[in-house]
C-alpha cells in the first residue's frame, strides 16, 4: 500500500492529470497485491 502511495506521489508530482504509464503500473501493483491477499 506504501508502494502504491509513493508511485502516485511520484505520477502527478508534476502533472495534475497524472503520468498515465505510472496510474497504470500502480493500478497493477494494486490489483496483484489483492488478488493475492484476497485468494
Amino acid at each position: 500500500v506504501e508502494a502504491a502511495d509513493a508511485l502516485l506521489q511520484l505520477a502527478f508530482r508534476t502533472d495534475p492529470a497524472g503520468d498515465p504509464a505510472i496510474v497504470a503500473e500502480t493500478r497493477t501493483l494494486v490489483r496483484a497485491y489483492l488478488a493475492q491477499i484476497l485468494d
